[in-house]
């Protein structure tokens, strides 16, 4: 049996990799068998120093995997990044799609999908131009 939790204009507050992972939204709802929160309306994902928003998205607890769709925009204490949605795995795999764009200091990328791919000294940048 699942267990369901429907929170209206809550937050939630996730364990991942070092840092807590908040979660809050107009409609947020946890599963605790699967592990996905659902979020509608209004979502705010924020973790160390990066708070990501957006319409709708999903965390699974269980793979550090999310989905965030709606006008997604990203800002950390060094870059900003906009686009329609972008997914992420495992907390260092992320893909952006829909007019993507990335600004950190004085470089940036416009791209439909944009890749990233973080590990201990390294980011790979995977774009496909506009």
């Amino acid at each position: 049996m699942a267990i369901l939790v429907v929170l209206m204009t809550a937050s939630v507050t996730v364990w991942a990799a070092n840092d807590p992972l908040t979660i809050s939204a107009d409609t947020l709802s946890y599963d605790g068998n699967t592990g996905i929160a659902d979020a509608n309306g209004n979502v705010v994902i924020t973790q160390a120093d990066k708070t990501m928003t957006g319409a709708k998205g999903w965390y699974n607890t269980k793979t550090q995997e999310a989905n965030l769709d709606g006008g997604v925009s990203m800002i950390g204490s060094d870059m900003a990044m906009s686009a329609q949605s972008v997914h992420s795995y495992n907390n260092n795999k992320f893909t952006a799609n829909g007019g993507v764009h990335l600004q950190r200091a004085d470089r940036q990328i416009l791209a439909t999908v944009l890749s990233i791919v973080l590990t201990l000294n390294t980011v790979l940048l995977q774009a496909m131009p506009v």
